[in-house]
């Protein structure tokens, strides 16, 4: 293979390229990691899915070939800023990996998954990333999913919560500002389609990227979906984001800290009765769409249309909050009954492990026999 595309490979064919850009919260972490997941088997069909290193399911790792460190995702860029050059030297690693893999196992497919290659970059940035790609072939289709807008945004609450991250304001034409810089860098119209289960094969967003564009390539596959990234409700992700719910759940987020604390309402949210997926407030579910002038373009441009969307609201007016500023339990429809359970949960479950913890200090200090454990040690020796 001379690596520019143009020497045949398996049955005459070139190996073709699939970059998936996202968006995000449009079941990516499940596509990516049902593809890690079932990487060497893939191989063996002629699909290469790389490991993506310290980005492990997806392939974010990658963005410093062709994005400044300060574009980078927040994590990405704090663990490079001190040192810009590791972030390059490390995307190069990878990328040589990714070739190595490509030569010897010849693969009719090649395919590469991160949301952030949709990060706000130039038509520069991936007019770069298009000629790294074509180092591998000059088959390449880029590859986005969207989602109802106000139920996107809904689900982008639930991350940042659980990332203990401030609710995102509202961006209503995101897509119409930055996909055709995607299609001008890459020369080429981006394939979208609909992330709603009906739209989907079998209602599922791996069951429909695999048909649309592993089975063309090299026949019947068969995958197993993944949950990962599971949802919250509502009630968890006002208690991750609201400070205003007592001393009780403040002490109790105090002591352990926001990844514990985050697990404890995971598992009060799993365990009190009445758990429903977030929903948006209806006042603020509707001012989200009629921001969303990018559900007109998608649905003019590619022919997208959500099925529950009424796009006569839309007009592009802004809503007149900062969603930003404002407490979750002012977006999301919220069960006071269920979050009074919750919370009683969680401090509870604080409480339980204090009680714990103390109890294994004492342990500690005075041994099993019950004595002092440094005296005891004293006379031993």
């Amino acid at each position: 293979m001379r690596g520019d595309g143009s020497t045949p490979l398996r049955g005459g064919h070139c190996m073709k390229v699939i970059l998936h850009i996202g968006l995000s919260k449009t079941g990516t972490t499940a596509l990516q990691t049902s593809f890690f997941n079932a990487r060497r088997s893939l191989l063996q069909q002629g699909v290469c899915y790389p490991d993506g290193g310290q980005g492990r399911e997806n392939h974010r790792y990658l963005c410093p070939l062709f994005m400044a460190v300060a574009d980078l995702p927040p994590t990405m860029a704090r663990r490079y800023h001190a040192d810009p050059e590791a972030a390059r030297t490390d995307a190069e690693a990878m990328w040589a990996g990714i070739r190595r893999t490509v030569e010897a196992a010849d693969p009719a497919l090649l395919v590469l998954s991160s949301e952030y290659f949709f990060r706000s970059p130039t038509k520069t940035d991936y007019a770069a990333f298009r000629r790294r790609l074509e180092e591998l072939s000059q088959d390449i289709e880029v590859v986005m999913y969207v989602r109802e807008p106000a139920s996107r945004f809904a689900s982008r609450m639930q991350q940042g919560a659980k990332r203990g991250r401030p609710i995102r304001s509202i961006d209503g034409d995101q897509l119409r500002r930055e996909l055709p810089l995607v299609e001008q860098g890459f020369g080429r119209k981006v394939d979208v389609h609909l992330f709603e289960r009906a739209a989907l094969v079998d209602g599922d967003i791996v069951s429909d990227f695999v048909s649309r564009y592993v089975a063309p390539v090299v026949g019947p596959v068969i995958l197993r979906s993944s949950d990962a990234n599971e949802s919250i409700s509502a009630e968890a992700a006002t208690l991750l984001i609201d400070a205003d719910h007592g001393p009780e759940v403040r002490a109790a987020r105090d002591a352990m800290g926001f990844l514990r604390f985050r697990d404890a309402v995971q598992r009060a949210d799993a365990e009190v009765p009445g758990r429903k997926a977030a929903r948006l407030r209806p006042e603020v579910a509707q001012a989200v769409r009629r921001a969303s002038t990018d559900a007109l373009w998608l649905r003019d441009r590619y022919g997208v249309t959500f099925s529950d969307l009424d796009y006569g609201l839309i007009d592009g007016v802004a809503p007149d909050y900062d969603t930003a500023r404002m407490r979750a339990a002012e977006l999301l429809v919220v069960d006071p009954d269920r979050l009074s359970a919750m919370k009683a949960a969680v401090g509870s479950g604080a409480r339980r492990k204090g009680a714990q913890g103390f109890a294994r200090r004492i342990m500690w200090l005075f041994g099993s026999a019950g004595q002092p454990v440094r005296a005891a040690a004293g006379r031993r020796s």
